[in-house]
Formats: structure tokens, C-alpha cells, sequence
């Protein structure tokens, strides 16, 4: 593999996948989520609090492939549709890729430095994957198990380890592939909760195993969130 276009696509992973706001992000369909899925009330209560309550985070992603990782912090309000993403990734000392998006509704503007310049708006045919998409890949959380109670920046918070269902892979995987990261064969992970109500999220990790052209590799993403409940002020960017 080409390792500065999977350095590239490392990138563009931090920067989308912790964009879960546009058009056309497809996620599970009635045909593909199986009949039932149980799953602690908590945890679902979490899913469902990160829908409707604005956050802000810090993603780091890592391949396998190279040695060094991918940042991206942000805030976004899922239910109104706004976001700010930027986007690092130091592949030698001194040099450093960014790469920003302003998402407002259906609208979503980005820049890369380099080459720097103003905003550019994408166009409306350009499919923008979401985040670690928790409300797309619930159905598929399957082996969930508790785990102790641990202090989280400055509150408690409880966990739960989960594997993916072959159908949650599949999912996952489509996501992957809009970005050019190839296809995911097996996922799992743990997601940490505030203790007590609003049982916000207070970080997660997901394990992937994924191969690009027959070559397999893992990509380990891992995201920390804060802030629950300011509110988001973002306009577009100037011209």
C-alpha cells in the first residue's frame, strides 16, 4: 500500500469520522438490524442523550500501518445539525496536515493546509460519513459486559466492553470504505458512561481489524467527550 495515501485517508478519518452531521450518511436499515437487540438501559439512554445534546470531543485514530496518529477535536449538536471539526496529523517532526469542516444543516465547508486558502463548500452529491456512528452500530452491540466503575475526568463513570455482530461489521465497514480505509472484518470495543443521570458518554474505544488491497492492518479509534450541554454558536465561514 501506498503509505502516504493511507497516511491521507488517516486524516481524512479524524476529520469525518468525527463529523456525524450531513446529508446522505447512511445508517442501518430496517432490513439489515436484526428483530431484537438487548441492550443495558443505560448505555441506550447514552446513545440517545448524544442525539439530542450538544457535546464537544477529542478523537484520536491509529493504523497500524505507520507510527503516528491522527487528531481531531470538535463540538457538534446532532440535533440541530451544526458542527465544527479540525483535524492534525504530524507525519514528520515539523510538518503538520490539518484539515477543518463547518457544518451547518445540509451545507458542510472544509479546508486543508496545505495548501491553506479560504473554505470551500462541498458539493451536495458527496456522501460525508459519520462519526464512530454509536446510534447506527447499537443494534449490532452484542457480548455487552459491565465494567467497574472508574473516575473520568473529574466524574465517575461506569463501562461496557461489546463485540460487533457480523451485520454491525458490515455497517462499520461501509463507513470505512467512504473513506477509502478499506473493509472492516471485525470490530469491538468499550464505552464508558456517567454513572449517574444524564448518563452521558465519557469516552469510548473501538478495535477494528480492516484490510486494504489484501494487506491487513487494525485501526483502534479513541474518543473522549465533554461539555454536554453547551450550547454550539457556529456560522459560515467567511468567503
Amino acid at each position: 500500500m501506498n503509505r502516504a495515501f493511507h497516511l491521507l485517508s488517516l486524516l481524512a478519518a479524524s476529520l469525518w469520522l468525527s463529523a456525524p452531521l450531513s446529508a446522505g450518511a447512511a445508517g442501518a436499515t430496517s432490513s439489515d438490524a436484526p428483530a431484537t437487540a438487548v441492550i443495558q438501559p443505560v448505555l441506550a439512554d447514552a446513545i440517545q442523550l448524544a442525539m439530542d445534546t450538544p457535546y464537544h470531543f477529542h478523537l484520536v485514530v491509529r493504523s497500524s500501518m505507520l507510527p503516528i496518529s491522527a487528531e481531531s477535536s470538535g463540538a457538534v449538536d446532532l440535533a440541530r445539525k451544526i458542527g465544527s471539526v479540525e483535524a492534525r496529523l504530524q507525519p514528520l517532526p515539523g510538518v503538520t496536515l490539518q484539515a477543518q469542516s463547518i457544518t451547518l444543516g445540509n451545507r458542510v465547508w472544509y479546508r486543508t493546509t496545505p495548501p491553506g486558502g479560504p473554505f470551500r463548500e462541498e458539493s451536495a452529491s458527496i456522501r460525508i460519513p459519520k462519526a464512530i456512528p454509536w446510534q447506527d452500530l447499537e443494534p449490532y452491540l452484542g457480548a455487552v459486559q459491565s465494567l467497574p466503575a472508574r473516575p473520568m475526568d473529574g466524574q465517575e463513570c461506569i463501562g461496557y466492553t461489546f463485540t460487533l455482530s457480523p451485520a454491525g461489521v458490515a455497517s462499520l465497514s461501509r463507513h470505512a470504505q467512504a473513506l477509502q480505509l478499506g473493509t472492516i472484518q471485525q470490530a469491538s470495543g468499550d464505552l464508558w458512561v456517567a454513572a449517574t443521570a444524564p448518563h452521558y458518554l465519557c469516552a469510548a474505544h473501538l478495535l477494528e481489524t480492516a484490510a486494504q488491497a489484501g494487506i491487513p492492518y487494525q485501526l483502534t479509534e479513541s474518543i473522549t467527550y465533554s461539555r454536554w450541554g453547551e450550547a454550539l454558536q457556529i456560522v459560515p465561514p467567511s468567503s
